[in-house]
């Protein structure tokens, strides 16, 4: 998937939308690279998929999440994109189905997080996750052990206009009927920026 450009007119009033703009499924040895998304429920999912790599990719304006790791996905890079104004999280690291096993083994680096909680999610999802979201990065709690996302490598993400954010980078129980939280992921130097962001890519 390259050099595609997606937009989805109009916000919904109400409800929780998370159709996906880009969605590669129970796929490996992918490319997701150079995509310019708008206005859609989240931008690229990658459910059940494994040694993928999401990079250089333009989102904005997802209701929820702009990159949605879950159902198991491993092996995923998530590297160098450029997400703004997603009303829950700039990138999911996510559980899904139950049984399904969590998101694991991943990379998440170098990416570039602006205004997230903002544009026509903001506030829809507050509740829902308890004190975890806005988040830039989410890494969402389970309900049962084989579910767990583990083993995550979280680095080097940059986070801009901060102000609607609970943290830049939050590993936290979701909800009570989520007990189970993250565990042996590589978290370091996730940073919130003082400052505009850097400019968008032009393409």
């Amino acid at each position: 998937v390259q050099l595609d450009e997606i937009y989805f007119g109009n916000p919904p009033i109400k409800g929780g939308v998370q159709a996906s703009a880009i969605q590669v499924v129970n796929s490996s040895d992918g490319l997701v690279q150079e995509n310019r998304i708008e206005r859609s429920g989240q931008g690229i999912d990658t459910t059940g998929s494994s040694h993928l790599q999401v990079t250089d990719n333009f989102i904005t304006e997802c209701h929820s999440a702009g990159i949605k790791l879950v159902n198991g996905g491993h092996e995923i890079a998530v590297e160098d994109n450029y997400i703004t104004h997603c009303g829950l999280t700039g990138v999911w690291v996510s559980v899904g189905v139950a049984g399904n096993g969590g998101s694991y083994d991943n990379i998440v680096r170098n990416n570039t997080l602006v205004a997230i909680g903002k544009g026509y999610g903001q506030d829809f999802w507050i509740g829902n996750f308890a004190h975890s979201t806005p988040a830039a990065i989410h890494l969402q709690a389970a309900q049962q052990e084989s579910d767990r996302v583990r083993n995550n490598l979280i680095v080097d993400n940059r986070a801009y206009e901060t102000d609607e954010l609970m943290g830049v980078v939050i590993a936290e129980p979701a909800n009570a009927g989520s007990p189970l939280v993250a565990i042996g992921n590589q978290i370091e130097n996730n940073v919130a920026e003082e400052g505009p962001p850097p400019e968008p890519p032009a393409f």
